[in-house]
């Protein structure tokens, strides 16, 4: 009973770390040109949805004016 619940937790742990590295890996693709890495935008939607409500309230900084 042991061993299976210790290869289960094992196999589901190597599961999450391939399905995390897969999620994390660069787009890519390949033609008779070569192998050819797509490079991501930068500003993820992950990061736009960790923003606590109050800095997406507050507005953007591009109205902003420097004091002197």
């Amino acid at each position: 009973m042991m061993l299976t619940i210790i290869l289960f937790t094992a196999t589901a742990t190597a599961l999450g770390i391939v399905a995390n590295s897969l999620r994390k890996a660069p787009e890519a693709y390949e033609d008779e040109g070569g192998f050819h890495i797509v490079s991501r935008a930068k500003g993820s939607a992950v990061l736009s949805r960790r923003k606590s409500r109050e800095q997406t309230q507050a507005g953007s900084l591009k109205g902003a004016r420097v004091h002197p």
